[in-house]
């Protein structure tokens, strides 16, 4: 009995080691966001959701002519998380963006876990 389940146990490493490193390295890869110059405001927030725009963003404005708006997303699986500042002209269309990334925080799943043992 001990032989089949050290059998079984070998079979499950052997198959998580081949394919968990391709799956890890997807997970982590980083993606092109679905964003194009021209695009309206309405276009944008229906991609990445609602957006904030800054009181005060005078450092902003002389980097990037125009009107800054933020856009903050949620953590995704292996905890990357990720803000994305767009810049609109006067008609409202994008003119430029950036990515900036966000500390690190623990993966949502590992979270959900902890905080059930009183972690």
């Amino acid at each position: 009995m001990r032989k089949h389940l050290a059998i079984g146990v070998g079979i499950v490493a052997v198959l998580l080691a081949i394919v968990g490193p391709p799956f890890a390295m997807w997970g982590m890869r980083p993606h092109e966001l679905p964003l194009r110059v021209g695009m309206t405001d309405s276009e944008v927030s229906g991609l990445l959701g609602p957006g904030c725009r800054p009181e005060s963003s005078s450092m902003l404005e002389f980097l990037h002519p125009g009107v800054a708006e933020y856009y903050g997303q949620n953590p995704d699986w292996v905890g990357k998380q990720q803000e994305i500042i767009v810049w609109f002209d006067d008609d409202n269309r994008v003119t430029a963006w950036k990515v900036k990334p966000l500390h690190r925080m623990r993966p949502p799943l590992l979270d959900r876990a902890l905080r059930a043992v009183g972690w």
